[in-house]
């Protein structure tokens, strides 16, 4: 049942990493595509305006940003209870971290790399390459600060932190691959499952009371924060009830 989150930095070929470890393992990528699909099935239509980006100053506001956050981590929830999958960015380390059998990957490398790489893959200059790497960086940075109050290059949220210096995209792979049995144990995926199964209990509660009830979505968002800084087993017991 183990999961895979891969975190990465622009240029570092982290999507690249996701690609070979999809074709290895047989596993599913959970993409960029594969989310705004799901998402538009759940009637959420909007997905580009927050995107692994902070919302902007007009909705930041807006309890359309906690109904976004609902229902990403609700279609994150759903592939993960179904097991091998590969979770490309999209604050898949927040939500799924705390489940046993989950690997949490950051890829990263040199900034001088990183720009080299950049030109070449969009044909640009440096100083245009330069533009679009910092923008992802800080576009990344307000998304996890603002949804999920964390710094998404800290290396303690992460199990693997590779950096593609001198590492090959399939050398990563192999990395990852070796590593990959000790979040893979029976003893993982029956608990995994029995924290899913009161989390998928939990979400249906609210979706079902954003539909129904209209209480304003934020006041939700909160008590969940609130419950996600419990230790695991309460947080996962208040989950169910």
């Amino acid at each position: 049942m183990a999961i895979i989150t891969i975190s990465r930095e622009l240029g570092s070929m982290g999507n690249e990493i996701a690609l070979i470890l999809e074709q290895k393992l047989k596993y599913r990528l959970i993409d960029k595509e594969t989310l705004t699909a799901e998402l538009f099935q759940q009637g959420f239509t909007d997905m580009k305006k927050y995107d692994e980006k902070q919302p902007s100053l007009y909705n930041r506001f807006s309890s359309e940003n906690y109904i976004y956050i609902h229902f990403l981590e609700s279609a994150l929830y759903n592939f993960a209870e179904k097991g091998r999958c590969i979770i490309l960015g999209r604050g898949g380390q927040c939500f799924l971290g705390v489940l046993p059998g989950t690997m949490k990957i950051h890829v990263i490398t040199p900034h001088k790399l990183r720009l080299q790489r950049i030109k070449a893959r969009l044909s640009c200059d440096s100083l245009k390459a330069e533009k679009i790497m910092q923008t992802s960086d800080h576009e990344r940075s307000k998304f996890h600060n603002f949804f999920f109050n964390i710094d998404w290059q800290d290396s303690s949220l992460y199990d693997l932190v590779i950096n593609t210096q001198h590492l090959s995209p399939k050398k990563a792979v192999e990395i990852i691959i070796d590593a990959l049995p000790a979040f893979d144990t029976k003893e993982t995926s029956q608990e995994s499952r029995h924290m899913l199964d009161n989390i998928r209990l939990g979400q249906e509660i609210i979706t079902n009371i954003f539909e129904k009830k209209k209480i304003p979505a934020r006041y939700l968002r909160e008590e969940f924060r609130r419950r996600r800084s419990l230790p695991r087993r309460r947080f996962f017991e208040q989950a169910g009830h």
